[in-house]
């Protein structure tokens, strides 16, 4: 019913949608209409032309964009429904190029990593709250991500590109299957971008939970459901 809370929050989720689209994705030369900033959006564009079309920022800030491929918020653009299919197919050929590097079939948390002579590393060095573990390659600078992987599968999945949803599933298999302290399946937090090791903390919930996403997903079951609220 128009007026209701459902209404109310289908207007604000509208818009969300239209703000992300318009101020997230670079492709062309325009300035949207809702761009946040026209000066930050135009200095944005300028300085993306690597990245632009291919992928969405992952932020922006006063001092200007992240040009990073952040993978889980370009998957999650997908399932909600905020990449079209034109962006979905040029994230994923940006994420195909990316893995084919990769002896297992993950997604880094972002990328480029950040290594010590470049931009980043100093404003990298302090955003810790005990010790400092974003070494290039590892943690969320350019580790493996068996998680953010299952999600991915999900995505694949629901459109209906189960060859490729079950090559990424089986390499987060392979990543839980890892040996950490002598045991076999320790569920490691992440893969060592490099190395192809396992890294942070074993027995992770999260990453068994993507296997189970990605096993539900290729059986045509999604990571979630919304149902309409009935009142």
């Amino acid at each position: 019913m128009h007026g209701s809370p459902d209404h109310v929050l289908q207007d604000q989720t509208g818009r969300l949608l239209h703000l992300i689209r318009a101020n997230y994705w670079f492709d062309g030369e325009g300035i949207p209409d809702d761009a946040y900033h026209e000066v930050l959006y135009r200095k944005g564009l300028q300085a993306a032309p690597h990245c632009g079309g291919q992928h969405w920022m992952a932020s922006f800030s006063p001092s200007g964009y992240g040009y990073r491929f952040d993978a889980f918020a370009n998957v999650l653009a997908s399932l909600f429904d905020v990449a079209d299919d034109t962006q979905r197919a040029r994230v994923d050929a940006f994420i195909d190029e990316q893995t084919a590097k990769y002896e297992l079939c993950l997604l880094p948390a972002f990328h480029p990593v950040i290594k010590p002579l470049d931009e980043d590393w100093e404003s990298l060095q302090v955003m810790f709250s005990y010790s400092f573990k974003n070494r290039p390659y590892e943690f969320h600078n350019g580790g493996l991500w068996p998680v953010v992987t299952g999600f991915y599968v999900a995505d694949l999945a629901r459109r209906r590109r189960f060859d490729e949803a079950r090559r990424y599933l089986r390499g987060i298999h392979r990543a839980n299957a890892l040996v950490m302290d002598s045991e076999a399946w320790a569920f490691p937090e992440y893969v060592h971008g490099r190395k192809f090791t396992p890294g942070g903390t074993r027995h992770q919930g999260w990453s068994a939970a993507a296997a189970i996403i990605g096993h539900h997903a290729v059986q045509g079951r999604g990571p979630f459901r919304i149902d309409a609220h009935v009142g």
